[in-house]
């Protein structure tokens, strides 16, 4: 084959690049695989060249990407530098049609993604379909029928989805009002024949221009937002202090009401760095900053205020501008990156690893009571990890008992407070007799392990230096003694995973 002699005689240099590739890819800051990225340089003028743009990817530790054609030379540069990433390809607007109604186009696709198996996460079936076919969906449902079809007879475990912009939902404020479009021909039929996940595109720079009125720090999701009471929206006891999450909680109760209990993931998202004669000042680099940065962070934190979702996969809006783009005023501006002709620049920094992370899914199984269920690993603040045993709305016991509390979780969760010192905290329900918290001393600990291990008992060896009941009684000394607390704000541990057991900075700043 073409090549082959210079693979052959050179391995030195096969060698050194692969180092340097595995090196980079190690350095790497570790990003959580929700954190995606819409790739595109396709409209841009001049554009890099793809081994360059996925180097700059590669270089952020991003892995999780979304383009709109299927561009080989482009997934061959992702197959390459990114061997682990996980990648949507959209089969255009324009492609639906021929799609629907010509199965030997869908196993054409097929045959065309087969090569990069190893990195083709999902095919998202068109873009924006609800804006893009007049409302009229029979044609995008029968191209995602045709495509699931050949991506199972070719045996490639792929997904299948469509996009939809914020037009899928009316009546979206306050979001519990939500319900899906009306005017939409055939979208239950489509939403029907999804098999996998939703996608949904959000921009709430969009929302703002549409609506002045809504407070700036509130479409940035700003912590601010938290600090005034005209920025807040309470939706039914739901608190929310973002318009990202309120939009997103909104398609999810359109979606509930209509029995579709798919995942709902999104696209695109982000904000642009200016408007075409700088006629909306609010899109700026600043606020582009601020607004993906909230969102990363709530996203890895605290997810949805209703639905108690977070870390799904959220694709950012976009690699680089494109500044052949037409059509709105933000089109050729919403580039996290920008491109010289030779070098591509970053037009703000982004921390893409927040020490404020979350649920990044172990596939662990637990065995509990009568049922199984997966652990989801948890990285809280303050040094905390947990691990979530069951999780909310589950009943492994089958016994009809509410087994989690709203907005939170069941499971373990440690705290190395010093070199000697373990703390364990354990979320669980109302139970007097029930310990929710014990600090261990490790060094004793370790020697009733060994004796356990070597007599079949712990022997006399006190390992507990302190321990709480849930909400009832405190022990400074191992359990021998007991005081009551009629402070549940901090002595109640069914939070302890996103830092409300203790008050704030307990352990050190932030």
């Amino acid at each position: 084959p073409e090549g082959l002699s210079d693979l052959t005689l050179n391995p030195v240099t096969e060698f050194i690049q692969g180092a340097l590739l595995l090196l980079r890819r190690a350095t790497a800051p570790a990003v959580s695989p929700a954190i995606g990225l819409d790739f595109s340089t396709a409209l841009a003028d001049p554009a890099p060249g793809y081994t360059q743009s996925v180097g700059v990817v590669s270089g952020q530790g991003i892995t999780r990407l979304r383009m709109y054609d299927i561009v080989p030379e482009a997934l061959t540069a992702i197959q390459t530098q990114i061997p682990d990433a996980r990648v949507s390809v959209a089969v255009p607007n324009g492609s639906v049609l021929q799609l629907a109604t010509d199965p030997d186009y869908a196993a054409t696709v097929v045959g065309a993604l087969a090569p990069y198996a190893s990195i083709v996460d999902a095919v998202v079936v068109g873009n924006e379909v609800d804006a893009a076919f007049g409302g009229e969906l029979a044609t995008v449902t029968a191209a995602v029928q045709n495509m699931q079809y050949a991506l199972a007879l070719a045996q490639l475990p792929v997904k299948t989805t469509v996009s939809f912009t914020m037009g899928v939902v009316t009546g979206s404020y306050p979001p519990s009002n939500a319900t899906l479009n009306p005017a939409l021909t055939g979208l239950t039929d489509l939403l029907g024949a999804l098999k996998d996940y939703v996608e949904i595109d959000i921009y709430p720079l969009l929302t703002l221009q549409e609506n002045p009125g809504i407070p700036l720090s509130y479409a940035l999701g700003s912590p601010t937002c938290r600090k005034s009471n005209d920025c807040a929206v309470v939706d039914q006891g739901v608190v929310y202090h973002s318009l990202f999450w309120a939009e997103y909680d909104a398609v999810r109760w359109a979606l509930n009401k209509a029995g579709v209990q798919l995942p709902l993931y999104v696209g695109e998202t982000g904000w642009a760095t200016d408007s075409s004669g700088g006629v909306f000042p609010n899109a700026n680099v600043a606020n582009a900053r601020s607004y993906n940065q909230n969102l990363i962070t709530s996203l890895l934190t605290t997810g949805s205020p209703k639905f108690n979702v977070s870390a799904f996969p959220t694709h950012l809006f976009e690699f680089i501008d494109e500044n052949q783009k037409t059509g709105g005023i933000f089109e050729p501006y919403w580039g996290l990156n920008s491109y010289s002709g030779t070098q591509i620049t970053p037009k703000y920094t982004l921390n893409l690893s927040p020490s404020l992370s979350a649920r990044p899914r172990t596939g662990r199984t637990i065995t509990l009571g009568t049922g199984t269920v997966e652990a989801t690993q948890v990285l809280p603040r303050n040094g905390w990890r947990a691990f979530e045993v069951i999780a909310a709305g589950a009943n492994p016991g089958r016994d009809g008992s509410d087994w989690t509390m709203p907005g939170t979780f069941d499971g373990l969760g440690a705290q190395k407070v010093n070199d000697t010192s373990l703390r364990v905290q354990i979320n669980h329900e109302e139970l007097d007799g029930a310990i929710s918290e014990v600090t261990l001393d490790l060094g004793a600990f370790s020697t009733a392990i060994a004796n356990v291990i070597e007599q079949g008992d712990p022997g006399a060896v006190p390992f507990v230096t302190s321990a709480r009941q849930a909400y009832r009684r405190w022990s400074a000394d191992g359990g021998e003694t007991w005081t009551a607390t009629s402070d549940p704000s901090t002595t109640a541990f069914s939070r302890f995973c996103s830092g409300q057991s203790y008050v704030a900075d307990t352990f050190g700043a932030g």
